[in-house]
């Protein structure tokens, strides 16, 4: 998958290089171009599968020749503009934009985007350009891509679909009898359906419930067919049709924890509840732990609880994905202990199952996912313990990081569990990179910083469980590894530890 960067500024163009680039999933070539010329040039040698251009570096005089040349490849293309207005949101619609970036732009944002609109590309869905759907409506688009702060009265929902079906459910609508009042408007956006509808009395609630029973009805008569709706009611006064449809749009996260076949209404934008994405190294060993027994009733458990799936607000999907990208990590240091990724059946579940975490639209399928693969992974552990099979090296660092509070835990010691000679293991230790002893003390000053910042311990304290009976050894091993003592460590964290 190839990527196309046009901006005239370099630290802007290495940013979103970077930003590219640490996806999970990331595109296979990256390049960077400066100027129009240059643009022009890389246009005509090859075709981007994505092209990222700034509006700005296009001479107005060469816009007509770049857009017949853009719309000629048909290209997906993501519009950037430090200006917004009308015309530059124009400008973006007339390359049929899947995206217009306003700068500066936010990093967490354009990732986001990266992500979903290189799993669209990947999985040839229909592109935001395709004849079969219908162009914008003029003004209207335009009001989507900038506030003109002006009121709109009407209702709004937005149906969700798979990209398979977009155009499926953009004729479904045009036929189907809506019996809200009103000649519904239809704008086919890049992975959903807008309808506005003019403003009417009643209870508009209740209509639409019922209206979106009945399209829930009609649309699986033929066939199971995802399908997820959230409604904006009208207002008397107050949010522009930019406001109102950020936030219906912003609804359809909600479909995330769910699931399909449901109908949202809402007046103001979700709010989304702050998770830690990351599992704490005492989580990462209990997950271990569970896999080492071959409790998936525990695990099962634990995925419910931790992900509260019932519980409102919900957790931000993105921090979500991250965290179950986080559990995903230990399933595959457990592959690796047990030697699980040289047999290509499970290699090739646990690709599935990251992907499923990137792209899947809905939570449970994920979790179910999951818990499928460890129940996989524990029963062919236990098959490759029976033979004898095994990672060593991984098997000695698991035994660290559960006895590293220890102060007397040595070489001798972890050898002998993972039953090798203490200097054939010292040897896989080096070779690998990081010798034992600094490899012990990487894992016991990573939890001492876990410690200092969240907790109120003192000094001695922390010393102690970590394995450092002796506080002040423990300060001069921490100065040489964090260049700072555990006290200004732990106030130059204080901020931190306050907001969580």
């Amino acid at each position: 998958m190839k990527l196309v960067i046009a901006d005239r500024n370099p630290k802007e163009r290495t940013g979103l290089e970077w930003l590219a680039s640490s996806l999970s999933a990331p595109p296979r070539l990256i390049r960077q171009v400066a100027s129009f010329s240059e643009l022009m040039e890389k246009l005509e040698q090859e075709v981007p599968d994505l092209l990222c251009v700034e509006l700005e570096l296009i001479p107005p005089a060469q816009w007509d020749r770049f857009r017949h040349r853009v719309n000629h490849h048909r290209c997906w293309v993501v519009a950037m503009t430090a200006e917004s207005t009308f015309e530059q949101a124009s400008r973006a619609i007339q390359l049929r934009s899947a995206e217009l970036w306003l700068k500066p732009l936010v990093a967490e944002q354009v990732q986001k985007s990266l992500r979903s609109l290189l799993h669209r590309i990947k999985e040839d869905s229909p592109s935001p350009k395709s004849a079969a759907l219908p162009a914008p409506l003029g003004n209207l688009s335009l009001s989507l891509f900038i506030d003109d702060e002006q009121p709109f009265r009407g209702s709004m929902l937005i149906l969700q679909t798979e990209a398979a079906y977009l155009k499926e459910l953009m004729d479904f609508l045009r036929s189907f009898p809506f019996s809200v009042p009103g000649i519904p408007q239809f704008q086919a956006l890049p992975d959903a359906v807008l309808c506005l509808f003019p403003p009417f009395s009643g209870d508009e609630a209740d209509l639409f419930r019922r209206e979106g029973q009945r399209i829930l009805t009609r649309w699986t008569e033929g066939g199971h067919r995802p399908l997820f709706m959230a409604a904006h009611l009208s207002q008397p006064a107050g949010p522009s049709l930019y406001q109102r449809y950020h936030a219906a749009y912003g609804a359809l996260s909600l479909r995330f924890f769910m699931g399909d076949q449901q109908l949202v209404l809402v007046d103001r934008p979700i709010q989304w509840r702050t998770i830690d994405p990351f599992l704490s190294p005492l989580e990462q060993r209990d997950w271990m732990e569970r896999l080492d027994r071959g409790d998936i009733q525990a695990i099962e458990e634990w995925l419910r609880t931790d992900m509260a799936i019932g519980e409102v607000p919900y957790p931000e999907p993105g921090l979500l994905r991250t965290r179950l990208t986080s559990i995903l990590a230990q399933l595959r240091r457990f592959m690796r202990s047990h030697l699980l990724h040289k047999q290509p059946h499970l290699e090739a579940a646990y690709h599935q199952v990251f992907s499923s975490i990137l792209y899947s639209p809905v939570l449970y399928r994920i979790i179910n996912d999951l818990a499928r693969l460890a129940d996989r992974l524990m029963e062919a552990s236990f098959e490759n313990r029976r033979r004898g099979r095994g990672n060593i090296l991984e098997q000695g660092i698991r035994y660290m990081e559960e006895h590293y509070h220890r102060p007397d835990l040595g070489l001798e010691e972890v050898a002998k569990h993972v039953q090798r000679n203490p200097s054939y293991l010292s040897h896989l230790f080096a070779v690998n990179g990081t010798p034992f002893q600094r490899h012990l003390t990487q894992i016991r000053l990573r939890e001492a910083c876990r410690l200092l910042e969240s907790t109120p311990f003192p000094i001695q304290e922390v010393a102690r469980r970590v394995g450092y009976p002796n506080a002040n050894y423990f300060s001069r091993v921490f100065r040489s590894h964090q260049k700072c003592s555990p006290r200004d460590y732990r106030d130059k964290n204080s901020d931190s530890i306050q907001k969580k």
